[in-house]
């Protein structure tokens, strides 16, 4: 036994973890005197095995180029017998490997050779790999020799794995602290991002970023093109605990599937023709921060197993890298397409939407909150025109009236581009605004609802105009609306509308 020993203290002064399966090869090739000896790791996903070192009778120990082979495959039974932890024997074959996926490089020299497989069981018995042994003859093995030998190894390569992952966490972290010291210094802070809106179902939507914001959850934004999703992410994000860290935007529907998956997931240097360096991708970029994955219902179908995988384990593999990095983001998904129908369709998993959807808010198309268009109106006529360094300009009562009664196909986007289109067509002489409302076919006709609700709308639709119109002077709405003051102060009240009013 003073042999195995030898090997023991020379595997306890491994200074890491290339060092150590090196030694462990070759110790359990000259033990049992084998042709040859190969050595097999599983990576930090434990979805491959990697080739990582092999011994010869005639060449030595040598660490190999830690070649990526798929762990679960049927076909090989040694493939097999490792990942559950087990020993096993087999006989070879001339010109027909017993175990395909496991053929690597000098093993086709002994095709005769049997093969004998022997797990390495780290902590909690788990298999983390093995060792695969060419035999000059099916001479019985030493069980006990070996099984010391690999029991050791096996601790050993686990904890040296344990150690790498954490290095790699620790310099996430400091890399994380470093960019948050730098935006701190700079005076870069998240802003707050300004969502217009006194309506009950903008309030809703206010109230439910307000209690989604301090979690991790990941955050569904549903709502028809226009309606302002990208605006709501970047609130909540603002609103969160991350808003000193990255808020990253990517739009899934604007990119090809695999320049899509390069954007999201990086590359490994050499991983395809022109990859000619390493690329982190997007989602380790936004580490510590909040990644908005814009249009999410046009990701294929094989990107969205990724993506999943991502939301699960909390890691990303870059595209030919057999390494998974761990990553501390925080997805935000928008789509103006219905997921839930697309998941009985089949073009989109269920597995994903429900982890996405933790929290799902919708963004009500401008048509149901027409309360809250004079307001957005009165914002983009004031922007755009610091913008575009135009002369003061106002919309008229009959204008914002009309406003009121469009119904926005394009939702918030298009009431701005009409505001914006007024601002820079008018003369600079002109006091107000000449808004080319569409067409009467694409006005308004209720959106559904009852008469009552149609009425109320369109009542808290004009008030708010005309109060916008004259800076909430009530005198001077009743006037432009053509009733008595106090009948004014009557529907503000009933339709809770006090915050319009300003003093006369």
């Amino acid at each position: 036994m003073s042999h195995i020993y030898a090997w023991l203290e020379k595997l306890r002064v491994a200074s890491g973890m290339d060092e150590a399966a090196v030694t462990l090869v070759q110790a359990v090739g000259e033990e049992v005197q084998a042709l040859d000896a190969k050595i097999f790791v599983l990576d930090n996903t434990r979805g491959n095995l990697l080739f990582f070192a092999s011994w010869s009778s005639d060449a030595g120990a040598t660490l190999e180029q830690k070649q990526s082979i798929p762990a679960w495959n049927i076909e090989d039974p040694l493939c097999m017998a490792l990942q559950k932890g087990g020993k096993v024997t087999a006989a070879g074959h001339p010109g027909m490997p017993v175990c395909p996926s496991l053929v690597v490089k000098g093993s086709d020299r002994h095709p005769e050779a049997p093969l004998f497989a022997y797990p390495l069981l780290a902590w909690n018995n788990a298999a983390i790999g093995g060792i695969i042994l060419r035999l000059n003859s099916p001479r019985r093995v030493c069980d006990e020799d070996v099984g010391l030998l690999c029991a050791y190894g096996a601790l050993l390569l686990s904890a040296f794995e344990q150690q790498s992952r954490d290095v790699a966490r620790i310099n996430s972290l400091h890399a994380d602290v470093a960019r948050l010291e730098c935006r701190q210094a700079k005076g870069k802070g998240a802003g707050k991002p300004l969502l217009i809106g006194q309506s009950a179902a903008m309030g809703k939507v206010l109230e439910q970023i307000e209690h989604a914001a301090p979690y991790i959850v990941s955050v569904l934004l549903t709502g028809e093109t226009g309606t302002g999703k990208e605006l709501a992410a970047s609130a909540i994000h603002a609103a969160s605990p991350r808003a000193d860290a990255p808020f990253v935007k990517i739009n899934c529907g604007a990119l090809p599937a695999s320049l899509l998956e390069n954007e999201l997931f990086g590359h490994k240097k050499g991983a395809y023709s022109g990859a000619d360096s390493d690329h982190i991708g997007l989602l380790r970029s936004a580490a510590g921060g909040t990644v908005l994955l814009d249009e999410i219902g046009e990701m294929p179908l094989e990107l969205q197993v990724k993506l999943l995988r991502v939301l699960q384990d909390r890691e990303v593999r870059p595209v030919g890298d057999v390494c998974s990095y761990p990553v501390d983001i925080r997805i935000i998904a928008a789509t103006n397409k219905n997921l839930e129908e697309a998941v009985q369709n089949g073009r989109f998993r269920s597995d994903l939407y429900y982890r996405l959807a933790t929290y799902h808010i919708h963004i009500p198309a401008l048509k149901e909150r027409r309360e809250d268009i004079p307001g957005l109106a009165m914002f983009f006529l004031e922007r755009f025109m610091k913008q575009h360094k135009a002369p003061s300009a106002a919309i008229t009562h009959a204008q914002m009236t009309a406003l009121c009664f469009y119904d926005y196909p394009g939702n918030v986007r298009e009431l701005a581009s009409l505001i914006e289109h007024a601002v820079i067509s008018r003369s600079p002489v002109e006091t107000h605004l000449k808004i080319a409302v569409p067409d009467e076919h694409t006005r308004s006709n209720g959106n559904g609802m009852t008469l009552s609700e149609c009425v109320a709308s369109f009542e808290r639709s004009i008030i708010n105009s005309a109060m916008v119109c004259n800076d909430g002077n009530t005198t001077k709405a009743a006037r432009a609306l053509g009733i008595p003051r106090t009948s004014l102060l009557r529907k503000i009240q009933r339709n809770q509308m006090k915050g319009h009013i300003r003093p006369n």
